[in-house]
């Protein structure tokens, strides 16, 4: 491989007394490795590709084999996760006495003075006689420390928590009181019994926790609390669930107003004829069903002009006389054959 480069001129080679550079070009042979590749050959005795498939008895061995392995696997997973939960709680929970205020303020020097002892001891039987025990043995030992370091653990935790949810807590409650009494203006459609059963829980609520407080005051740093934040939270939600559902209810919609019970009126106001509409589409039936369909429907009609003329005409005395009553009856007028 060659390469090139610009190499400064020497100081003692100036003859012109300038300070011009000069370029000048150098070749380097640079030796890469090259990869080499060995094939090797693998001997296969036996039937190889053409060996028949497991059955009967081999199956059966080769099945269990499996079986055990598998099992073998679980339990060696189980006590590495044992063992190592046992060695991260002693290393944490040492930490915590070492560095952590609130647990110093929450425990006397007797307690963690004992609880050092105990993870001490654990620690040495964890890498010394206890290193090959099964996973229960790494389980109790581990429920032994807890059984004195997490009450301590937890009284820290509640030192710092309680503070911040009583303050989120309280924040939360007097917002919830005044969506409460504004119902009545912004949302009449709230009944007054819903709003003062809404005022209910949440009085209901401080009530218990100002329980709480004061239990809590009577109590020393180094006791277990009266009340944990969990305790405060997950009941303060349910107030909130019903204060949420109760403030999202819509505005009811108008019952549907009440159908006339008047008769309908035609277009000149007076009463409609109810058995008109049947004694048309009777007479239109009849006459179209009759040997003489199309005539006996204009003479039908015709009929009916005729009764709309003034009384007293020639044609009009005819018809009465001649078929009296049947226009009153609504029975259509046939021809005579």
């Amino acid at each position: 491989m060659v390469g090139s480069g610009t190499v400064p001129p020497a100081a003692g080679n100036d003859t012109t007394g300038s300070s011009v550079n000069k370029t000048v070009t150098v070749k380097k042979t640079i030796q890469v490795p090259r990869r080499k590749t060995f094939h090797v050959g693998l001997a296969v005795s036996g039937a190889g590709p053409r060996h028949p498939p497991l059955a009967g008895d081999v199956f059966a061995a080769a099945r269990s084999h499996i079986a055990a392995w598998r099992a073998a696997e679980v339990v060696k997973a189980a006590t590495a996760k044992a063992k190592n939960d046992l060695e991260a709680y002693i290393i944490s929970t040492r930490e915590k006495l070492e560095t952590d205020e609130n647990l110093r303020q929450v425990t006397v020097e007797l307690d963690r003075v004992k609880l050092i002892e105990q993870l001490t001891e654990a620690e040495d039987w964890l890498y010394g006689d206890g290193e090959h025990e099964a996973a229960e043995a790494f389980r109790t030992k581990l429920a032994g420390l807890k059984a004195t370091g997490d009450p301590m653990v937890t009284r820290a935790n509640e030192l710092e928590l309680r503070p911040q949810v009583l303050s989120a807590v309280k924040e939360q409650f007097e917002a919830a009181e005044k969506i409460v009494t504004g119902w009545a203006g912004t949302k009449p459609w709230i009944t007054e019994h819903e709003a003062m059963g809404m005022t209910d829980k949440i009085k209901e609520f401080k009530k218990w926790l100002q329980q709480q407080i004061d239990a809590q005051a009577e109590k020393s740093a180094t006791e277990d609390p009266a009340f944990s934040s969990v305790d405060v939270a997950s009941k303060w939600e349910a107030v909130q669930k019903a204060l949420t559902k109760m403030d999202s209810k819509r505005i009811p919609r108008p019952a549907p107003a009440a159908k006339s019970a008047a008769a309908p009126k035609g277009e000149e106001g007076e009463p409609a004829n109810s058995n008109g509409d049947k004694t048309e589409s009777l007479e239109d039936a009849e006459a179209d069903s009759g040997p003489g369909g199309g005539q006996a429907k204009q003479g039908s009609a015709g009929g009916q002009q005729q009764q709309q003329k003034p009384a007293g005409g020639p044609n009009g005395s005819q018809a009465d006389s001649s078929l009296p009553g049947v226009e009153e009856q609504g029975l259509p007028v046939h021809e005579e054959l």
